[in-house]
């Protein structure tokens, strides 16, 4: 097995260099950046492993971050999770992934903390954080429009993605706005919070809103596309269509392809699918950058300290087809 030792000596740097730059972040500021890429080189040209298990004894520390998502068959999750890996990554940090979507909350994380994270993350749009009371690991929240208050969060702001798409909907003479969103929500006040955010919106607009509803998750496209052959679009000139999500934006065009869909998430799959076809982005990067960040000063600060509370809101914004 290849030592540190050795990899130093062939990077012609001390020890303690090596170690740094092969134990730490990619940002680690003491070591030149043309050293690091000696280092790295030497490490991988020699084929050398680092001691993950030596590491965690002397550091306490895992360099992993969990993060509980929902459902990951919807794609904003999938994309969100691919982003925080990216971003954690050039923290010098793994990403350990799990989701709730058939789990309580608190269940998902326990189970999630049984291998050993340094900090937590976890999505929520519920008012109570369950078995997030942990406090050993000090969670952050990621969530969007949820009325609750969490010591440290990252939440999305709707509204001014929905100012900025009500004010164009309105220059240019939309009369009716659809909103539709799975019913499986109900329960989860998601839906009711976002519609009572659009009907304070559009109600000095004179446009006409209306919840139509269909039967399934949020991440099930086959249940939206199905319940979207059960309801009329109307007046394609005078009516648009917007998602609870993108899978529900989605599932509404695969069904009627003549009027115009807003897609509420920002996704890769939404703008592939559905050309054109305008969104309120929730800025996925943006979201995972301030995530990542927020969950490694968690993960490094001082045994026996606390963090002071943390909160960083990220605004969605409208953004026409393309």
């Amino acid at each position: 097995m290849v030592t540190l030792k050795e990899v130093a000596k062939a990077a012609g740097v001390h020890y303690s260099t090596a170690s740094s730059v092969l134990n730490a972040a990619r940002g680690n500021t003491r070591v030149s950046p043309k050293t690091c890429e000696r280092v790295r080189d030497a490490a991988k040209r020699l084929g050398y492993t680092p001691n993950q298990t030596a590491q965690v004894l002397r550091t306490r520390r895992t360099r992993t971050i969990g993060f509980v998502a929902g459902d990951l068959r919807n794609p904003f999750f999938a994309e969100l999770a691919v982003a925080l890996e990216s971003e954690l990554r050039d923290a010098g940090y793994r990403l350990l992934l799990a989701s709730h979507a058939d789990l309580p909350l608190d269940d998902a994380v326990d189970r999630l903390l049984g291998p050993g994270v340094d900090s937590l993350l976890a999505w929520s749009e519920g008012d109570a954080a369950g078995g997030l009371s942990h406090p050993t690991h000090n969670p952050c929240i990621l969530t969007a429009g949820s009325d609750a208050q969490w010591r440290h969060r990252v939440e999305i702001d709707l509204e001014p993605g929905l100012i900025e798409a009500v004010a164009h909907l309105r220059a240019t003479g939309v009369q009716r706005l659809i909103y539709y969103a799975p019913d499986a929500e109900r329960d989860r006040s998601a839906v009711a919070r976002r519609v009572e955010l659009l009907t304070r919106l559009t109600l000095p607009t004179g446009i006409d809103l209306e919840l139509l509803r269909y039967t399934g998750g949020a991440w099930d496209l086959l249940s939206a596309k199905r319940g979207a052959e059960t309801h009329d679009s109307g007046d394609s000139a005078h009516t648009v269509t917007l998602g609870f999500n993108d899978v529900a934006a989605m599932g509404w065009r695969m069904t009627h392809s003549d009027g115009q869909v807003v897609g509420h998430d920002g996704t890769r799959a939404f703008r592939a699918m559905a050309q054109n076809q305008p969104a309120i982005d929730l800025q996925i990067e943006a979201v995972a950058s301030a995530a990542a960040r927020l969950a490694v000063a968690l993960a490094e600060q001082e045994a026996g300290t606390e963090q002071e509370p943390a909160g960083v809101r990220i605004a969605s914004r409208w953004r026409l087809g393309g």
